[in-house]
């Protein structure tokens, strides 16, 4: 997952957390804090997404928290991406 300002720059130390869609989350997953490159890396485990009975694919929103040290400089408003899921 990339994080970029409005004209494209990479943007390190924002937090990056994966949060429930039209599918279930046990839990919020955070995927990471993002590096130099505005590049956060990170796992969700099969066992934490919940399929509704009959749900054969659904969405994941990505949540991001600039960094802590950017006082006002970042924001977070542009919507971010979901994430597709597809049962296998």
């Amino acid at each position: 997952m990339t994080v970029e300002t409005e004209v494209g720059e990479p943007v390190g130390g924002a937090n990056v957390t994966v949060e429930s869609g039209t599918l279930a989350l046990s839990e919020p997953q955070r995927l990471g804090t993002t590096d130099a490159d505005g590049t956060a890396r990170g796992h969700i485990d099969a066992t934490d997404v919940n399929f509704r009975p009959g749900q054969r694919e659904g969405t994941l929103t990505v949540a991001v928290e600039p960094p802590a040290d950017a006082g006002t400089a970042y924001r977070d408003g542009a919507s971010n991406a979901e994430l597709v899921v597809v049962a296998s």
